[in-house]
């Protein structure tokens, strides 16, 4: 037979061992992250854990009849210590997309500029910029704007990314250095077929 104290401390290890493989496993699906350490107003240092990815990961261009390719860019605020969800950001996405690396030389500007990233309803800390994804390729994204910490600081932010699976060049230019993991680019829903 346990005794009370056991049956807590048993409970207690249980619980931390949840929480543990919960917040493990949070950076396991396709979505990168940068960590952006900040001053807070009062002198301490604090860091934000910025995700961002796409919606319904793996993400498929739309064709008519088969996928309406429906993948709005999605972006997770967190405090890196205490994984508390952050609202109240004010966040602005720029979109870009090359079919291939020779488009991306051709023309590195954004094809969307200052599109709103708004809140989702009831989810803090968890922002959407709405899109359909149109053609297989590459995208990228800038992500700037503020964000207001517990205490008041505001943190400006700006950083950017582009898929995952882009030609490692590619990446190495764009990618704010500091953004690991990646979410998926967007492939044809005929490549996905079996037997193809």
């Amino acid at each position: 037979m346990f005794s009370k104290n056991t049956s807590i401390l048993m409970f207690a290890a249980v619980a931390s061992t949840m929480l543990l493989t919960v917040s493990m496993s949070e950076d396991a699906f396709a979505h990168g992250r940068i960590v952006h350490d900040f001053t807070m107003d009062n002198g301490k240092e604090r860091a934000l854990s910025i995700v961002l990815g796409h919606t319904n990961e793996p993400t498929r261009a739309q064709e008519d009849g088969k996928w309406a390719g429906e993948h709005p860019v999605e972006i997770f605020l967190r405090d890196a210590r205490t994984n508390l969800n952050i609202s109240g950001a004010s966040l602005m996405v720029d979109k870009f997309f090359w079919a291939d690396e020779a488009a991306y030389i051709a023309d590195d500007s954004p094809k969307e500029t200052d599109v709103r990233a708004g809140g989702a309803h009831g989810q803090p800390g968890k922002y959407h910029a709405r899109q359909i994804l149109a053609e297989p390729g590459f995208y990228g994204y800038r992500v700037h704007g503020d964000v207001t910490y517990f205490d008041g600081t505001v943190v400006p932010i700006d950083f950017q990314a582009v898929c995952r699976d882009a030609p490692a060049s590619m990446k190495s230019d764009f990618n704010t250095p500091g953004f690991l993991g990646g979410f998926g680019c967007t492939t044809d829903i005929d490549d996905g077929k079996f037997p193809g």
